[in-house]
């Protein structure tokens, strides 16, 4: 009773283990089922033998039973042995895999950082001029009107759609606006010149 309860014990883990393993296969179970059915069976005959007191089974067990029931079980062994080394090696595999792979996202996330950090410096060199520009030529024409050495006749470049190209539409608007404003009161001032040299001329002719 002993002898079969460990022999099943035994059969059931291993059986156990192939069972939660993902790459054990039917063939490895059939295999296993046989050789250890074999080596059960024989060592349990010799066994009830023994103890049933036939000396044939006796002499059997002395001369023949620990080297065949060996040699089945030495089977059964080799059989686990092969089994695990399968099994090993596929975890050593599965973690090469994994350690592959690690490495490539590591690359990966290597390589986006620096493109990032190129980026951003890119970005933090490129569009303070893309802005400063725009705005220090706008903020020169505002400063020359000011002054009063401002040309209204020149109008800005607007080259964009965004902000800065509203804001230069704006300001050409209203300088536009403003030489119409400038040129009227010329004008109306050119024309009160003309009537005071005209009514200057009546009142010296009487």
């Amino acid at each position: 009773a002993e002898h079969k309860e460990n022999a099943n014990q035994a059969r059931d883990r291993f059986l156990q283990s192939l069972a939660l393993s993902n790459t054990s296969t039917a063939a490895e179970k059939s295999e296993f089922i046989e050789l250890f059915e074999r080596w059960y069976n024989y060592s349990s005959d010799l066994i009830a033998r023994s103890a049933m007191g036939d000396p044939t089974a006796i002499d059997d067990f002395e001369r023949e039973g620990f080297e065949q029931s060996y040699a089945l079980f030495d089977e059964v062994r080799t059989h686990m042995d092969v089994v695990g080394e399968r099994r090993l090696a596929h975890v050593t595999q599965f973690t090469q895999e994994i350690k592959a792979e690690e490495q490539a996202v590591t690359s990966k996330l290597v390589i986006i950082a620096l493109l990032c950090t190129l980026l951003a410096v890119a970005a933090a060199v490129i569009l303070p001029i893309m802005v400063i520009k725009p705005l220090k030529s706008i903020s020169d024409r505002i400063q020359n009107i000011a002054e009063g050495d401002g040309d209204l006749t020149i109008r800005l470049d607007v080259n964009s759609q965004d902000e800065l190209g509203e804001l230069s539409g704006h300001v050409n608007r209203f300088m536009g606006k403003l030489q119409t404003i400038i040129g009227q009161i010329r004008q109306n001032t050119e024309e009160v010149a003309q009537a005071s040299a005209t009514m200057l001329d009546v009142s010296a002719g009487s």
